[in-house]
């Protein structure tokens, strides 16, 4: 019988296909105004209101929980109720957004920033600033 070898493993870097950049989402409507942008658990991108610069798709290759975001707020007006939470590292695994809703006749903005990081060892690998402006007219 032939003695077994073994072949040593080589750690190899990993790339990492996140997209990432700056976001915005506008919206101007006679109704209640929506501007939010969402970073879905199956790696897109979405716009929540009528539409804004960004990517499509925020993952290109690869599982959204092995990753994590964090919101940070720069300024503006409170951000809705079903926003995530801010200054908090949040698991990708599940959708996360921001958004902001006028009800009433006017306007409101406002202006943060995300960084996307891998959960394994916490390394940041995407970044971006994100403004919001949702106005609602007669």
């Amino acid at each position: 019988m032939m003695p077994a070898f073994l072949i040593p493993l080589l750690s190899m870097s990993v790339p990492v296909f996140v997209n990432s950049g700056d976001v915005d989402d506008d919206t101007l409507s006679s109704s209640a105004a929506t501007a939010g942008v969402q970073w879905q658990n199956d790696g897109d991108f979405a716009h929540l209101g009528d539409g804004g610069a960004g990517p499509t798709e925020w993952l290109s290759r690869g599982a959204a929980a092995d990753y994590e975001i964090r919101f940070t707020e720069s300024s503006g007006d409170a951000l809705d109720v079903s926003s995530d939470a801010l200054n908090t590292w949040l698991p990708l695994s599940s959708t996360r957004q921001v958004l902001i809703i006028q009800s009433a006749i006017g306007s409101k903005t406002w202006t943060g920033s995300y960084q996307i990081r891998l959960a394994s060892n916490s390394a940041v690998v995407g970044s971006g600033n994100i403004q919001l402006d949702a106005e609602r007219s007669l």
